[in-house]
This record gives structure tokens, C-alpha cells and sequence, in this order.
């Protein structure tokens, strides 16, 4: 196993610290209102537990004296920084706009779809979201900051 940080462990280590997040700020909730967001950080945060750990115990396929294949920097900042962007939209617009906003710029950004094509599948993920979550199960979803949302205390 390599001593150092290589990028993918920083991810790994990322991703666990957003689902730790995501149980912790639920324990704030009221106790019918923490059920779910509780049951799914809590699988989501083993899960990611046992990748990043699965991830560390596999042989390396790097020569000790390097460090990880060119180029795979590249691909871990890209991540990165999509997964940033999601986590300010979603503080700023709220779950719904941050879910269209967030598929459009993706599928847009790489010539994926057409940018009419990928503002209808935005949208119809962000309407079926709205429509299961608020419509059917009458959940509230996060508003945003800019539309009267508060951030969870620390």
C-alpha cells in the first residue's frame, strides 16, 4: 500500500466527509422528518467506507517510484469541480434548480446533447424529483439560500 495521498484517496476521503455531512446535518431534523435522509446517508456512508478501504488494499498497479498514471490528475480535478459546482448550486438555488442547472451545464458542457435536448431531460428529472418528492410524499425540499434557506448550523 503507497504512503502518500495519491487523487483518488482524496476523493474517496471527500466523498465520506459529504455523506458524514449529510447524517450529521439530519440528526437535526425532527425525529419522523430524519428517517430517511438518516437511512440513506448512513448506507451511502458505509458503502463509501468500504470503496475507499477496498481501494486501499488492492495491489497497486503503479511502480512505487511513480505516482498515479498521467493524466488521471486531470480526471479527479474534473470531478472535483463538477461535484463543487452541485454542492454551490444546490446551497444557493435549492435542490430543484440545482438538479435542472446541474444536468443541463453537464450534458450541454461535453456536447452530450444538444442544448434542447439536454433542457428537457434537466427537466424532467427536476419534475419528476418535484412530483414523487413534494406532489407525492409531501416532503420539503431545500429551497436555497437565495429562495429563503438556511444552512444547517455547525
Amino acid at each position: 500500500m503507497e504512503s502518500g495521498m495519491n487523487g483518488r484517496l482524496a476523493f474517496n476521503l471527500m466523498l465520506l466527509a459529504v455523506a458524514a455531512y449529510f447524517v450529521w446535518s439530519a440528526i437535526g431534523y425532527e425525529p419522523a422528518a430524519r428517517r430517511i435522509p438518516m437511512l440513506i446517508g448512513i448506507v451511502v456512508l458505509v458503502l463509501q467506507a468500504w470503496v475507499t478501504l477496498r481501494e486501499q488494499l488492492k495491489p497497486q498497479t503503479v511502480p512505487a517510484e511513480g505516482h498515479f498514471p498521467p493524466g488521471e490528475w486531470r480526471g479527479v480535478v474534473a470531478m472535483s469541480g463538477w461535484m463543487a459546482l452541485f454542492f454551490a448550486l444546490f446551497t444557493v438555488l435549492g435542490t430543484l434548480v440545482a438538479i435542472f442547472a446541474f444536468i443541463f451545464l453537464f450534458l450541454v458542457s461535453g456536447r452530450r446533447l444538444a442544448w434542447w435536448g439536454a433542457g428537457a431531460l434537466a427537466g424532467a428529472l427536476a419534475g419528476g424529483i418535484w412530483l414523487v418528492f413534494v406532489k407525492l410524499m409531501r416532503f420539503e425540499l431545500y429551497p436555497g439560500l437565495f429562495f429563503g434557506g438556511t444552512l444547517p448550523p455547525l
